[in-house]
């Protein structure tokens, strides 16, 4: 993605537009910003944005277009400022696991129920007041499974505390990444 100047995830028309020249070109039918911050380039050369999950965090979470589904690891929990005894870690009773992009099955334990909106954390305060976030709509909730995965755990000189997914990102109409190259 750093070779262009905009990265455009339009998941209401179904498009991905790459911008080579203009930063910030008009986005169709789209009025509203809810959230913005800036990506930060992690060692293995992954983005990285700073989260906030129900007004907790930051958390340093990998940007993974890729992955359906946003994960966190037990930094990111102590980000939040809770541990598996909070009450809202849950255990999760079923076994379940992940498979990653590795084939490397894991069993994941614990999970974080995310109830009203996420946030992207913005460089300027002024900014990050007029950005409501992505809100959940009533009655909706969004499960965060907890593992140690073993790309987060090659990443811990880099404070990472999970991966954002498809499943957070495909609530908004329209993701926009820029100033990549």
């Amino acid at each position: 993605l750093d070779q262009f100047f905009c990265v455009d995830f339009d998941f209401v028309n179904n498009e991905l537009r790459l911008e080579k020249t203009d930063p910030s070109p008009l986005i169709p039918n789209v009025n509203d910003v809810v959230a913005q911050g800036p990506l930060s380039m992690t060692n293995l050369r992954i983005y990285s944005a700073d989260i906030t999950l129900d007004g907790r965090g930051p958390v340093k979470l990998l940007v993974d277009t890729g992955a359906a589904s946003s994960f966190l690891n037990w930094k990111g929990v102590s980000d939040m400022r809770l541990s598996s005894s909070s009450p809202q870690i849950e255990p999760i009773h079923d076994q379940i696991g992940a498979m990653g992009a590795d084939n490397m099955a894991l069993r994941l334990t614990h999970r974080f129920t995310l109830k009203r909106r996420w946030n992207l954390v913005a460089e300027n305060n002024a900014v990050g007041d007029w950005c409501p976030g992505i809100g959940l709509s009533e009655n909706v909730q969004n499960d965060i499974d907890i593992s140690d995965l073993p790309v987060l755990e090659a990443l811990k000189g880099d404070s990472v505390g999970g991966i954002l997914g498809a499943d957070l990102l495909m609530m908004c109409d329209v993701v926009r990444f820029t100033g990549l190259n």
